[in-house]
């Protein structure tokens, strides 16, 4: 919908948003529609705004929507956020476990992000909170750094690095730095996120099986323990966790059916469910025998909230080693909000920022760390479920906050007799879906450079760790983009069709596209600039050597050539000359204007205007066989002038349609 507001009118597949008139903001925009900030591309009208509405506007959302907040969205609303906070109190626990922290520490980290969130997103379906991949990236970092959970300064140095993870995302956010993100690419998400999940689950096989000695945190280590100390497996422990796993798989597959009771199903809160079983069979046991029978249970939970500023007990050393890591945490942190919150977006046809998202979620963080939490981020399998429950509106996330502080404050002394091998099962089930190897080897009938991507990503987090895995998959990924730019694909071009409605096809798809012996119609699919010059110039001397002995014009289609630097220019001068002493003329077709632009900045324009401008490949094409049959023309060097160009010009002006614009270059009439 176009606007001229610095606001975007959006709207719902089911219309359930209308708004009412606003006076400030209803300009130019549908008021049928909710309102929410354009924070990519403002105009002109954002500057008619006093500054302070202007910012307050563009940067807190809340103020934008809140006052077209319909009554009727508040029952959908509260039950999503119910739903939510019931299944985000034993999720929370349960990555703080994996993170290796208290699990009121995952209590602090989820309840007041969402209530951020619920301020400063543009999502109206995302849920923040704890994560997997962000659990172990917590411990392995600090783990890695020699710092182990049962050091004082294990729980003081997550909160610093989720301020520092804070710190970072607002900045980016407010310089509009969201676009990191798209150097990780699918296929090294994919192999990242695959060989996560299985870390995420190997490490787990401690909960679940009470082994009494410690497994580490590598793959391939934990498996190799956990064999050895098969006979000292708790079996009690073992089938506590296998049926609470069978629990939640048959609750998932409930959900995803197509039977009656589906609907049923969705509002199931899976998690809390085993978790109140689990606890509830844990107490019986207590209760009957006097004993837990060897169980590893929860006990004292810790209630209160806790305020502290992060940097307390820290030294400027302390932040400083944290922030590589930070950096790590801050793209797969935003990695994973960005894709829940762009899917949920395009299902119900809204719009939302990313820098604003980033924005948000380096608050939700910021503000966490003063509440003793680790880092957030976005979580996928808690989106849905707000989507599925019919969450409307970012009110949804304030309700679960909500539940999860209530829980904080009235409710932790119920978790004493909580298994923590149910917390496991909890885990394994949540990243069973990240686990898609079927995607890595489809790639490989894609695009094999991706699939060689996406596996050595997955093998080397799997050897190497997460952090490590995480770098050399994003540095494949920039290799093969500076591989892809240095080395652009090419084309030779043949004519499909009759003049003047023809076209200009790659040969390799289009067999039958005609050929001209002393004629080489060549396609550059790139930018022409500093990095791929030598390339173009090697590429062309090999196609006039070894292809065309007898090569007399060169036509270069340029329509795909989006811009050129002074390193291009002056490669274009160079080889036009080079050729011209071997007897071929460069004739270069459909350059646009910026091309033409930085050509005569750089003063090259004498001698490359009359070899560049022809405005298609069909003039150019004209021009060098009427050059062939009329030899007169040429000079003793054997190669067309530019005088013999201008001479040319009488020649064909009323042929086809095709006229001369100011300066000698050529325009058509007709589009080919």
């Amino acid at each position: 919908m176009a606007t001229d507001s610095p606001y975007l009118a959006l709207s719902t597949a089911d219309g359930t948003w209308e708004s009412e008139k606003d006076s400030v903001l209803s300009h130019h925009v549908d008021t049928n529609v909710p309102l929410v900030p354009l924070f990519e591309d403002e105009d002109d009208d954002a500057q008619k705004l006093p500054s302070w509405k202007h910012v307050l506007y563009t940067r807190v959302p809340l103020f934008v929507w809140l006052p077209q907040y319909r009554k009727s969205l508040l029952r959908s609303d509260i039950i999503a956020g119910l739903t939510v906070g019931v299944m985000l109190v034993p999720q929370a626990m349960a990555y703080a476990s994996l993170a290796r922290l208290s699990l009121v520490t995952g209590l602090y980290a989820a309840f007041l992000p969402p209530i951020m969130y619920f301020i400063f997103g543009t999502s109206r379906q995302l849920s923040v909170g704890p994560g997997a991949i962000l659990s172990l990236l917590t411990y392995h970092t600090l783990s890695t750094r020699g710092i182990q959970p049962d050091d004082p300064r294990y729980a003081p140095m997550a909160v610093l690095l989720m301020f520092e993870v804070g710190v970072i995302q607002t900045l980016m956010g407010l310089v509009r730095f969201g676009f990191v993100v798209n150097f990780l690419s699918n296929p090294v998400i994919n192999g990242f996120t695959s060989a996560a999940a299985l870390i995420i689950a190997s490490s787990q096989i401690q909960s679940i099986t009470n082994i009494p000695t410690d497994l580490g945190q590598d793959f391939f280590p934990i498996l190799l323990r956990a064999c050895e100390n098969i006979p000292h497996i708790h079996l009690l422990s073992l089938a506590l966790a296998t049926a609470a796993v069978a629990l939640l798989l048959m609750l998932q597959m409930w959900k995803e059916s197509s039977w009656s009771g589906n609907r049923i199903a969705k509002f199931l809160p899976g998690a809390l469910i085993v978790v109140v079983g689990g606890t509830l069979f844990v107490f019986s046991l207590h209760q009957a025998s006097g004993t837990v029978h060897g169980l590893n249970i929860v006990r004292n939970v810790a209630g209160g909230i806790q305020v502290d500023a992060p940097w307390s007990s820290m030294t400027f050393g302390d932040m400083k080693g944290l922030l590589p890591a930070a950096a790590v945490m801050v793209l797969v942190g935003f990695m994973e909000a960005i894709s829940a919150a762009k899917f949920m977006a395009e299902k119900h046809r809204y719009e939302i920022s990313p820098n604003q998202e980033l924005f948000a979620i380096g608050l939700a963080n910021l503000f966490g760390s003063f509440f003793c939490g680790y880092p957030i981020g976005g979580g996928f399998s808690r989106t849905a479920v707000t989507d599925q429950a019919g969450g409307k509106t970012p009110v949804a996330s304030l309700i679960s906050g909500i539940v999860v502080l209530i829980s904080i404050e009235c409710l932790t002394s119920l978790f004493y007799y909580l298994p923590k091998a149910v917390l496991g099962s909890i885990v394994i089930v949540a990243v069973f879906r990240l686990v898609d190897l079927r995607a890595i080897w489809n790639l490989w009938a894609i695009n094999r450079n991706e699939c060689v991507t996406s596996s050595v990503t997955f093998i080397c987090t799997l050897v190497f760790g997460i952090e490590l895995g995480l770098a050399l998959g994003v540095g494949i990924s920039l290799l093969v983009v500076l591989q892809r730019t240095s080395r652009p694909h090419t084309a030779i071009l043949g004519m499909v069709g009759q003049p003047p409605q023809c076209t200009f096809n790659n040969t390799q798809y289009y067999p039958e596209a005609k050929q001209f012996p002393r004629i080489l119609l060549f396609r550059f699919d790139s930018k022409l600039f500093f990095a791929n010059v030598a390339f173009l110039k090697q590429k062309l001397r090999k196609l006039r050597k070894t292809i065309r002995p007898a090569l007399r014009f060169i036509v270069i289609d340029c329509s795909a050539m989006n811009g050129i630097d002074s390193s291009g220019a002056e490669m274009v001068k160079k080889m036009i000359d080079e050729m011209a002493d071997k007897k071929t003329t460069v004739l270069m077709a459909a350059a646009n204007e910026h091309i033409l632009k930085i050509i005569r900045r750089c003063h090259l324009q004498d001698g490359l205007m009359d070899n560049i401008r022809f405005r298609s490949v069909y003039e150019a094409l004209m021009y060098a066989q009427s050059q062939l049959s009329t030899m007169d023309f040429v000079d003793h060097s054997g190669s067309p002038t530019a005088a013999n160009l201008y001479s040319f010009r009488s020649e064909i002006s009323d042929h086809n349609g095709i006229s001369f614009y100011p300066g000698g270059s050529l325009v058509s009439n007709s589009s080919v």
